[in-house]
Order: structure tokens, then sequence, then C-alpha cells
């Protein structure tokens, strides 16, 4: 798949279309500072280990229904404790 992610809302909201997403897709170090929301896309099945460890202003997650697996770690020290996570 050309496009793993997408930027919307000033680079705040994360969309993923890839159907499997490991953390080297990702270049969390730039992304994590401005987003605080994830949307998975209907074909995201697989979140990897430790693909978004470390995203301080998470606040919500939208998943899939057809969500199989979140990775171990998939959201450690993701620290903010209003996150939302919804669509499950």
């Amino acid at each position: 798949m050309n496009h793993i992610y997408t930027l919307e809302e000033n680079e705040s909201r994360l969309v993923v279309q890839a159907s499997d997403i490991i953390a080297s897709d990702i270049p969390s170090r730039s992304l994590r500072r401005s987003v605080t929301e994830i949307v998975l896309g209907k074909a995201v099945a697989t979140i990897g280990t430790r693909t978004f460890q470390g995203w301080p202003l998470l606040t919500q997650v939208d998943f899939n229904d057809g969500l199989v697996v979140i990775g171990v770690r998939a959201f450690n020290c993701c620290t903010n404790p209003e996150a939302v996570v919804s669509g499950m």
C-alpha cells in the first residue's frame, strides 16, 4: 500500500489505512508531539508491538470492527488520563 497514514485537522488526527501497522511505519518522533487522535481505517487488522508507545498528547483512539490484534505495549506510556477508546 502506498499510503500507510494521512494527517488531518492541522496534523492532530492520524488516520491509518494499512491492514497491518508496526512502529517503523509511523515516524513517531515527529508525530507524537502533535497527534491527539488516531483513527484506524476499515482495513486495519493488526497494531504491532509498541506502535504508538509514548504518545503523550493522545486523547482518543477510534478502533474499527475488523481489528484482530493489538500488540504488546502498543499504547504503552500514553499517559493522558482522559483518553477515550471508541468503536469496539
